[in-house]
Formats: structure tokens, C-alpha cells, sequence
């Protein structure tokens, strides 16, 4: 659970104080906390999804991850990577509500789009490296750099205690529409009153929404430059 987490990751802090915003965690500390969210889930995610996905190079590695920490990279788009059919895969990946909304001009929607096109594009690259070894490190001479999704008005759901998200399935508590701010399917989930939310993830969101954090540093054998910039630059703009 979030607690038991917690303490692993930073003993000492009340976990209390800092979700209910009596507190604030250092840079330090929000970095310590989200590179473990990430080892912990979205970096294994990523290998139960993704056939081969340890072979594969930094760059991809981080472009998927990237995909899969953002919530856009679908089952479609995860069946043609692993059919190595890297062309549609990219085709497939921008075929998203949230990217015809930047492409229309929706306010708030910008970064959406140069994030996902440079997703794509990373995709799109390993055309013809249709073995297990797609884009060999030695070869790798760009890193992604994606720019981070907007920050949106959550005022209404934190003034009750709550935190957005896209998915009920981390949410332990109350799961209340028209609460956040954003795409119609972030929605505001309100832990029980004496409970905390019940995992780690939730204390992320909040974290990364309201503290403002500003660097996540990350070391990861194979990804660990891109992977770097990457959540460098998604808790940098937020």
C-alpha cells in the first residue's frame, strides 16, 4: 500500500502532512518517490507489455515508457510493436482523441502533440530493424525530449481531498466526475476519510499536479540518458 511505500522510500516524512499539503516534499525527496513509482510500475509494465523490450535501445526504450507513463500507447499500438510493424505502429499511436484535439488548436492541447509526434517518430525510425536488436545504441544520436501535458485546474477536487486521474482502478475511495480539469476522463478520486488512497500512484498524481515538482533524474541501464531527459522534462514543466 502507499504507506508501506512510503516509508521504504522516505522514512521520517509524514506521509499525512504531505497529502494533505501541510507539508511539501523537497526536490530530493519527489524524486525519490516517483523514480520508485516507476521502477515499480511502469518500467515492468513496460517489459509484460513489449515483447523483447530489454534488447531494445534507450531511445525506444524511453519512447515507450514515455507512452505508457502518458496513457497513450493502446493495445493496437502495443500489438503492431510487437509485430515489429513500426510504420503503422506510429500511424496507430497518433490516432488519439487527446492528439486530434492539439491538431484542432484545443487550448491546453499543444504539448500533446510534439510530445506524441516525436513518439512517433522514434516509432517510425526502426523501420526495417524488424529483429529483437531494434536500434542499435551505437547508432542512437538523438534523445527524446518530449515537453510535458498542461497543467490543468484541479482546485475543485483537491479542496476535497482528492486527486485527478484517468482511471478508477487506482482509486480506492469516491471516483467523482466534473471535478478536474483537462479531458472529460480525468476524474477526481476521494479516499475514505480516514484513509489514505491506496497506492502510490495516486500520491504521484497528486505530487505532480500540486507540488510543482521540477527534476526527476533517472538511472536505468540501457535508457537511463533518455529515460533522464524524458522525466526531466515532465516534472520540469509542470
Amino acid at each position: 500500500g502507499a504507506r508501506a511505500d512510503w516509508k521504504k522510500l522516505l522514512p521520517g516524512v509524514d506521509f499525512d502532512k504531505v497529502f494533505s499539503k501541510k507539508l511539501s516534499l523537497t526536490k530530493a525527496q519527489a524524486r525519490k518517490l516517483f523514480m520508485g513509482d516507476l521502477n515499480k510500475k511502469f518500467i515492468p509494465t513496460a517489459k509484460r507489455l513489449i515483447t523483447g523490450f530489454e534488447n531494445m535501445c534507450g531511445e525506444l526504450q524511453a519512447a515507450i515508457v514515455d507512452a505508457l507513463y502518458r496513457g497513450d500507447l493502446g493495445p493496437k499500438t502495443q500489438s503492431l510493436i510487437n509485430q515489429r510493424k513500426w510504420k503503422e505502429a506510429g500511424e496507430e499511436y497518433i490516432d488519439h482523441g487527446d492528439y486530434r484535439k492539439a491538431v484542432q488548436g484545443v487550448k491546453g492541447y499543444a504539448g500533446i502533440k510534439t510530445r506524441m509526434d516525436q513518439n512517433k517518430a522514434v516509432f517510425q525510425k526502426q523501420v526495417g530493424n524488424g529483429n529483437m536488436q531494434e536500434c542499435d545504441e551505437e547508432k542512437v544520436t538523438d534523445k527524446v525530449t518530449p515537453t510535458t501535458a498542461p497543467v490543468y485546474n484541479d482546485s475543485k477536487c483537491s479542496s476535497r481531498g482528492g486527486s485527478c486521474m484517468m482511471t478508477s482502478e487506482d482509486c480506492e475511495g469516491s471516483f467523482i466526475i466534473k471535478q478536474c480539469g483537462g479531458p472529460p476522463d480525468r476524474q477526481c478520486c476521494i479516499p475514505p476519510s480516514t484513509q489514505p488512497p491506496a497506492n502510490i500512484t495516486s500520491v504521484r498524481l497528486r505530487m505532480t499536479y500540486e507540488l510543482q515538482v521540477v527534476s526527476c533524474p533517472l538511472s536505468l541501464t540501457q535508457t537511463s540518458e533518455a529515460l533522464e531527459k524524458i522525466f526531466t522534462n515532465i516534472l520540469a514543466e509542470l
